[in-house]
């Protein structure tokens, strides 16, 4: 004899039972992914170096400090793995030397040494550098890297981008400056103190210093269709060679100004500065006023 009653508590109880079994399938995926994800921090002992390289696609916070030390955060997995490499020439972070194809994108490391000279960010790495006395720093980015700057003080700051992406400055107060693009990457400064600005762009990349206190000599070369605005640097004597489109904007100038364009190139300049000029090509130069 058939029950209708009888059938629907079997129905009933199928929901019951694969409702169980998706709660328990769920809570043990919920545990293997806080087991995946849980993030352990370690501390490193490294030996006092001023060389840093940075690879693959880690983040990377730079600060100065007495004591050399090394922090780094992710997963037991990744760190088990050993994602740096300290040698008496400098320290390889992101890089495993027992697993040199690893990807170690989602670690972060925190660099604290007395004293830097290089750093070299290769692949999609980021590095931020905080607060920072130096004597003579190169920074070069390459790839898709990108570099975050903020108060650095010394001799000489040498900046080089190879690529697409860019460097960040807020505040930098350096003895002399030299800034270089090679590709379609950028630099931006927020706030400048130099006594000699150096700048080079090679491609399509874009340089921009928002303000500046005066600078005795600017050199500014363009190869290609790159820009450059310098408007908010004043300077006593300027030098621009342009190959190409380029286009450059320049601050007051006080005494000297020397152009060269090869091409299309454009060049805008504010003061009262003597000029001299060669144009090769439908390149111009002008002054704006104030």
């Amino acid at each position: 004899m058939f029950h209708p009653h009888r059938q629907k508590i079997l129905v009933g109880g199928r929901r019951l039972l694969a409702t169980a079994i998706a709660f328990f399938v769920c809570a043990a995926l919920l545990a293997g992914s806080r087991a995946v994800f849980a993030q352990e921090t370690v501390e490193v002992d490294i030996p006092d170096v001023t060389r840093l390289e940075i690879r693959g696609g880690v983040e990377v916070e730079l600060t100065q400090g007495d004591v050399p030390a090394l922090l780094v955060r992710g997963s037991q997995a990744d760190l088990d793995k050993v994602p740096y490499t300290a040698t008496s020439r400098g320290l390889v972070l992101g890089y495993s030397r027992s697993h040199r194809r690893e990807s170690f994108a989602d670690v972060k490391f925190r660099v604290t040494l007395p004293a830097i000279s290089e750093v070299h960010v290769m692949g999609s790495a980021t590095v931020y550098m905080r607060s920072f006395d130096v004597d003579d720093l190169r920074l070069a980015v390459a790839g898709s890297g990108n570099a975050r700057l903020h108060d650095i003080r010394g001799e000489s700051l040498a900046l080089r981008v190879s690529g697409s992406r860019d460097i960040h400055i807020i505040t930098a107060d350096v003895g002399s400056l030299e800034a270089v693009i090679a590709g379609s990457g950028d630099i931006l400064l927020g706030s400048l103190s130099t006594d000699a600005l150096d700048a080079v762009v090679q491609g399509s990349g874009d340089m921009r210093v928002d303000s500046a206190t005066r600078v005795d000599t600017l050199e500014l070369s363009i190869v290609g269709a790159g820009s450059v605005d310098l408007a908010g640097v004043p300077a006593r004597r300027a030098e621009v060679n342009i190959v190409g489109s380029g286009d450059a904007r320049l601050g007051e100038l006080q005494d000297e100004l020397d152009v060269t364009i090869l091409g299309s190139g454009n060049v805008l300049y504010a003061g009262n500065a003597e000029k001299s000029t060669t144009i090769l090509g439908s390149g111009r130069i002008d002054r704006r006023d104030e």
